[in-house]
């Protein structure tokens, strides 16, 4: 659920300033009823710089603010990275692609900021940790909090579950063999903390992997 040909050179702030914005309003489905959203994300970058945008989203529209105007928004959804870990996946995604998804995700949807997957991941309640344990991009940890206003402090709050898995279990995942439910009900993923918080976020996500591809 990524832009495709993303273009060679894609920096951290052209993807979240122009290209996703800009694949969105062309990828996804102008609905006058779709509730809206706000996404804010941040990527920790070297000591305690950050990168800060927040996305308002309502069907095909979307705005973008940045910096200090999006540290404090009531977002339905926080999103927080490692600067230098995105911009490995840039990177990839803009040429061998080993790690962008491979499936055509259920229901039509193209993009993660798809306001039907919004939708899903607002509802969970609660603060998740990933991570890759062998990802050659770094530590590659990615936290995401929905739900009451204490999950929001992205870095003042402990995560309510850390998933942990291996580079393989990801490219199952991103080639659609292996739904996010499954990955944890089966232990492909090691999940410390609450296992239920994270299986929220995982049957957010699970209707639209492609059942009948899995293996």
């Amino acid at each position: 659920m990524l832009p495709q040909n993303l273009p060679a050179g894609t920096s951290v702030e052209s993807f979240f300033e122009d290209v996703l914005p800009e694949a969105h309003r062309r990828l996804v489905p102008a609905d006058p009823s779709a509730g809206e959203y706000v996404v804010a994300i941040r990527m920790e970058g070297p000591g305690t710089d950050s990168t800060r945008y927040a996305y308002t989203i309502r069907g095909r529209e979307i705005s973008v603010k940045q910096g200090d105007a999006s540290a404090d928004v009531q977002a339905h959804l926080w999103i927080a990275g490692e600067y230098a870990a995105l911009a490995f996946f840039l990177e990839d995604w803009s040429g061998p692609r080993r790690f962008a998804p491979t499936f055509e995700p259920a229901q039509g949807v193209k993009l993660i900021t798809d306001p039907r997957v919004l939708k899903r991941l607002s509802q969970a309640t609660g603060k998740i940790e990933l991570g890759l344990v062998d990802f050659e991009g770094g530590a590659g940890n990615l936290v995401i909090s929905a739900g009451g206003a204490k999950k929001h402090a992205l870095k003042d709050a402990a995560s309510d579950a850390v998933i942990e898995t291996r580079v393989s279990v990801f490219e199952k995942l991103l080639a659609g063999k292996l739904g996010p439910d499954e990955a944890i009900a089966d232990s492909h993923v090691a999940v410390r903390g609450k296992k239920l918080v994270a299986m929220q976020f995982a049957f957010a996500l699970a209707p639209f992997f492609p059942a009948a591809a899995r293996e």
